[in-house]
């Protein structure tokens, strides 16, 4: 059985390149899409 994350713990990043962080998400937490927040 594959183990998955289930919470980050409230830690959240800021990135200049919100379309990477995301893949990065994706790939490394296994967590699905979501909208980039937008004025940050």
């Amino acid at each position: 059985m594959m183990k998955r994350v289930t919470g980050i713990g409230g830690v959240f990043f800021k990135s200049g390149d919100p379309k990477s962080l995301q893949a990065w998400y994706e790939k490394h937490l296994d967590i699905g899409l979501w909208e980039p927040a937008k004025g940050y």
